[in-house]
């Protein structure tokens, strides 16, 4: 028996909202995954487990990965629309970015239980859990389960505008440079 089915009665409701306090010595990796997959809504981990850290640290590169995507495919975008030289090795750069984070999440992150949850900093979602579960906030990482729907649309939208813009510009930029080589031989 794990100590998620151990705990069951730890699992509250508050407002509507499942949370789950994880303790020092409570919880296995494998029990938390399966926890974040049964959705529950907060879940405060510990901050003295290393599993706490663990998961936030995979959070904030999942996070950076995913705006690393964004605002490379804005960029490629933005410079796309300008019709020189440097805008279009820009563009083919900030493509090649957004292309290369967009496949990492989708790779390495997209499926993982752990992206469907953001780390709560404000504390904003926690304040509905009341003190005797949980005495102290700051010693806790509190996990907030999002809906990234939109987000992977964003990210996954913006890198295939990115490889479409590739495949339509890199023939021009590849044609550019060779025309400057033989000119600069010439």
């Amino acid at each position: 028996m794990t100590s998620i089915e151990k705990n069951e009665n730890k699992t509250q409701e508050i407002k509507s909202k499942k949370f789950y306090i994880v303790e020092p010595d409570e919880l296995a990796p494998q029990d938390l995954e399966r926890l974040l997959v049964s959705k529950v809504d907060l879940v405060a981990i510990d901050h003295t487990l290393p599993l706490g850290s663990q998961i936030a640290r995979s959070i904030q590169c999942g996070n950076f990965l995913h705006k690393c995507s964004v605002l490379s495919g804005l960029g490629c975008f933005v410079f796309g629309l300008m019709r020189n030289q440097t805008a279009l090795k820009l563009t083919l750069g900030c493509a090649s970015s957004s292309i290369t984070c967009a496949t990492l999440y989708g790779a390495f992150v997209q499926a993982d239980p752990v992206s469907k949850y953001q780390i709560d900093e404000t504390g904003e979602e926690a304040r509905d859990i009341p003190s005797k579960y949980m005495p102290s906030l700051s010693s806790f990482v509190v996990l907030v389960r999002r809906d990234d729907t939109a987000r992977k649309f964003l990210h996954n939208g913006l890198g295939l505008f990115s490889l479409w813009t590739c495949v339509r510009i890199a023939p021009q930029l590849f044609t550019n440079i060779y025309q400057s080589l033989k000119d600069l031989s010439t």
